[in-house]
């Protein structure tokens, strides 16, 4: 078998770290579903351009480091109440993240309210859902009483649930003024890894279909990437030496785990020179062993432990200002504008970052154009917001849902084909009402 590696083998691992650029080592529980990921180490080399009587480039020099990253997957729920999904990690870079509390309908239930059993950790922005005729319906909290217990909700439900339902729970997601959080991103190439450092979400983007799953898409930049391949021992190793020679090709990197026999390692040193590897010893649960010579070399890629299913675009809703509307697509699209801090003096890679620019959150929403959805029309001609919700899956475990308590449809352009429907396309930004609350979105 020819030594290729082929992308059908492909695997991530996003794992969150400690402190920003401290790589993190890849864990079983850190693995996510994919559909294509991109990761390409930018390392700005300068020509050298002393004058001389030859017109030939004789040195580059080194100059800034960092990392391009993107990633593609299905919109995959974790599958059970309250588990967050594979890819929690990578949201917890950008939105805080809360858990609702157990809770039934006590009293007074309406299909846009109820008295609850307990709200006390609720808040506005939460979701909560009800299964009505065995179909579970999201709602977002616009409204919580601590004293009574009564909460009011968006969309209406078809109809008003039963004392004593179960309410229930989601793991919510929402915008923060300054995330505090990054990622050790690991693609695994078959036989070679690269792993990427310091990896922030910049741009996210969510799209949902008729009879497409739902998917999303994350891209961003980073501090610095390492790879690694597979080689073999050069000479034998005791249980306590922290170093090891490899026997040919230059494929190994500091910041990165191999394994040899059944022994996990962290490369912290490379010496190109000699073919050897400084080591810190019985990684990731391991326990130091001796190895024999010509053992083999591999990148460490623990099992991966994911969970879920997609979520079909055949089931789901649509509503703008509490009105249910028939649609035949949305895009939901946030970007973050995030800064790494990478023109200090005396630095390669970046060693911080921040957000210093303003957020934006867009929604584009694809209709076919009648009574209803003109009025969404006539609403952006008056610079009139309303709330904006999409629900997607319909099984306890198997939904996401999205609110935005002000969306402000752009007045759009309409084009009337002789042959078909005239299709609807209405976009614009949804907008802070009370400070980090553009959207709000959950998984129940």
């Amino acid at each position: 078998m020819p030594s290729i590696s082929l992308g059908r083998k492909e695997q991530l691992y996003v794992v969150a770290e400690n402190d920003f650029g401290v790589a993190a080592a890849p864990a079983g529980a850190g693995a996510i579903t994919h559909l294509d990921c991109k990761l390409q180490l930018k390392d700005e080399r300068v020509d050298r351009a002393d004058r001389k009587s030859t017109r030939g480039v004789s040195e580059r020099v080194q100059g800034k480091r960092n990392v391009d990253w993107s990633i593609d997957g299905y919109l995959i729920p974790s599958g059970a109440e309250t588990a967050a999904p594979d890819i929690n990690d990578l949201l917890t870079c950008t939105f805080d993240k809360r858990v609702t509390p157990p809770a039934t309908v006590s009293s007074n239930p309406t299909t846009g309210g109820a008295t609850l059993s307990f709200v006390a950790d609720m808040k506005v922005g939460d979701f909560v859902g009800f299964v009505l005729n065995g179909v579970l319906y999201a709602a977002c909290l616009t409204g919580v009483n601590y004293e009574t217990g009564a909460v009011t909700w968006t969309p209406p439900l078809p109809s008003a649930p039963l004392a004593h339902d179960t309410v229930h729970r989601s793991v919510n997601y929402r915008l923060q003024t300054s995330p505090q959080g990054s990622v050790t991103l690991h693609r695994f190439l078959d036989r070679e890894v690269q792993t990427a450092t310091g990896c922030i979400p910049n741009e996210w983007t969510f799209t949902f279909n008729a009879g497409d799953p739902a998917k999303w898409t994350a891209q961003g930049r980073g501090k610095d990437a390492s790879f690694t391949g597979s080689s073999v021992l050069a000479a034998a190793m005791n249980n306590s030496q922290l170093t090891f020679d490899w026997g040919y090709a230059l494929v190994f990197d500091v910041d990165t785990w191999v394994k040899i026999d059944n022994e996990v390692l962290k490369v912290t040193g490379v010496t190109l020179a000699d073919h050897t590897c400084s080591v810190l010893r019985a990684q990731c649960g391991t326990s130091a062993a001796a190895h024999e010579a010509a053992a083999a070399i591999s990148p460490y890629r623990p099992n991966p432990a994911t969970a879920g299913s997609p979520v079909a675009g055949v089931n789901g809703r649509f509503a703008f200002g509490g009105t249910a509307l028939p649609i035949t697509g949305a895009k939901i699209s946030i970007t973050e504008n995030v800064s790494l801090l990478d023109n200090l003096y005396g630095a390669a890679t970046a060693m911080d970052y921040d957000y210093p620019q303003t957020r934006k959150v867009t929604w584009e929403v694809e209709s076919l154009l009648t009574a209803i959805t003109g009025a969404m029309m006539a609403a952006g001609k008056k610079q009139l917001s309303g709330g904006i919700f999409l629900q997607s899956g319909s099984a306890v475990g198997g939904a996401f849902a999205c609110y935005a308590p002000k969306f402000e449809a752009e007045i759009p352009n309409i084009d009337a084909p002789a042959d078909k429907v005239i299709p609807l396309v209405l976009s614009g930004p949804a907008l802070e009402d009370d400070g980090d609350d553009e959207i709000f979105f959950a998984f129940l």
